[in-house]
């Protein structure tokens, strides 16, 4: 076993080394005195404590050579058969990945693009290593190669690592919708695997992403999404290599809640023309529609706060039940609001007959005015007669014989029932007695001079 001692001699100022200790006995050169081998394998201690002794610098490089010289052996040069996982995905935090091939040494490190990797050498056909986040963050091949340095070794053909986008997952949306006419509006998407090449679009347009996490993904829903209630299917993707597309999401732009608040005209009458009916309220849409009983009518959208409706008034007076109404999602029916279609107050101008002489017969006459309605009633002298509707200016009333047996007036007049109505004004019909008509006499000639005589006339 080799000993280094350095002897410094102080009459020549110069230090002498002294080399090599067999069985205990120092070689002697510059007439040094031998030195005896120290127990311990070191410098002795009666020289270890003269503060001018120490050890060369090349001396301590030849034991480190020594010492390595005698710990390796050249290295056989690996190679790389496999790996697994034999692929990464984008955003990882880390990846731990088995290789396996041969030559294997525990100076064995696995390598990227020629830097090494922490490594843990299994086997001479198996190491461990762990490949750090910072090589994750985006799409690319690494190439990975394993190395062992000299003596012997050197490095493995390499082979590509791909890194890829992953197939993100949806756990959550925020708001899950709005109203129809919202302004453009924030969603926020929470799941997992977002990347910084995460996309989302609503249908076919592709929105803007504000901000991403790997769990969450906020982006803009624009306005013009949102004049128009229905379901927008949302989809976030990331691109390939990897990658896909999540199911779809729904967020739904909804109608809101009709309210009628009042009508104009509140009130129409039987036979007049139709009519514009405007409907105040809120929460109208472009589909909202106007019905009177449940029958849609012809509806105009003026504003989110008017509705106009071609309105038709029946021939008999009633009460209409006006409901507003827009389609799903959101919207609904609104709280009826009645219109009341009331009878108007009918006009008297004529008769077909405006007299007529005693009769023994039922006399049909006609009356002309307007206002007239299916339920109108004519009435002679206050009693109501037989009376037939034709039109709303044409009534046909029987006069029975009875109140034609005495000459005067007839006083006729309409009658509408409520709603509404009312009476006309009178009109008077002549009942005269008739000019007679002399059929015969029972004498067909009187002698001159007769002072008085009976005569009997026939009459019609």
């Amino acid at each position: 076993m080799l000993k280094y001692l350095a002897k410094t001699s102080r009459k020549l100022g110069l230090s002498v080394c002294l080399v090599g200790v067999v069985l205990g006995t120092a070689c002697v050169a510059d007439n040094l005195a031998p030195v005896p081998e120290s127990t311990s394998g070191s410098v002795p201690a009666n020289e270890q404590q003269r503060p001018d002794a120490r050890v060369p610098a090349f001396a301590e490089a030849s034991q480190q050579d020594a010492s390595a010289g005698a710990s390796e052996v050249d290295a056989p040069s690996p190679t790389l058969e496999s790996m697994s996982p034999n692929s990464a995905v984008v955003g990882a935090s880390t990846l731990d990945i088995e290789v396996r091939g041969t030559g294997f040494v525990e100076r064995t490190t696995l390598q990227i693009g020629g830097l090494t990797v922490p490594t843990q050498v299994l086997s001479s056909t198996r190491l461990r290593a762990n490949i750090a986040s910072k090589w994750l963050q985006d799409s690319q091949q690494l190439f990975l190669s394993v190395g062992t340095s000299p003596p012997g070794g050197g490095a493995s053909a390499e082979r590509p690592l791909s890194v890829v986008y992953p197939k993100p997952s949806v756990v959550s949306l925020s708001p899950l919708g709005v109203g129809v006419g919202a302004s453009t509006t924030v969603v926020t998407l929470n799941g997992n695997d977002f990347t910084s090449r995460t996309g989302l679009r609503a249908g076919d347009l592709e929105l803007v992403v504000k901000s991403w996490t790997a769990t969450s993904l906020t982006a803009l829903l624009p306005q013009s999404l949102l004049q128009k209630s229905g379901l927008l299917s949302l989809v976030a993707w990331n691109p390939s290599p990897g990658g896909g597309a999540t199911e779809p999401l729904t967020f739904v732009v909804s109608n809101p809640n009709v309210v009628i608040s009042e009508l104009s005209p509140a009130v129409i009458r039987v036979g007049d023309p139709a009519t514009t009916l405007s409907v105040m309220g809120s929460g109208f849409v472009s589909t909202s529609l106007v019905s009177a009983n449940g029958i849609a009518l012809a509806t105009t959208v003026v504003s989110p706060n008017e509705l106009r409706a071609r309105f038709t008034s029946s021939m008999m007076a009633s009460n209409f039940a006006i409901t507003a109404s827009s389609p799903p999602p959101g919207g609904g029916l609104s709280a009826p609001v009645q219109l009341s279609v009331i009878n108007p107050v009918p006009v008297l101008v004529a008769s077909s007959l405006s007299s007529l002489g005693t009769e023994f017969t039922d006399t049909q006459i006609e009356l002309t005015g307007s206002g007239f309605v299916s339920t109108s009633r004519a009435t002679v002298g206050g009693e109501a007669v037989t009376c037939t509707f034709v039109d709303a200016q044409h009534l046909s009333m029987l006069v029975p014989a009875r109140m034609m047996s005495k000459a005067g007036f007839l006083a006729v007049q309409v009658q509408n029932l409520a709603p509404g109505g009312g009476y006309s004004s009178t009109l008077d019909i002549l009942v005269a007695n008739p000019t007679p008509t002399i059929l015969g006499s029972s004498v067909s000639s009187i002698p001159r001079g007769t002072t008085r005589t009976t005569v009997t006339l026939s009459t019609r």
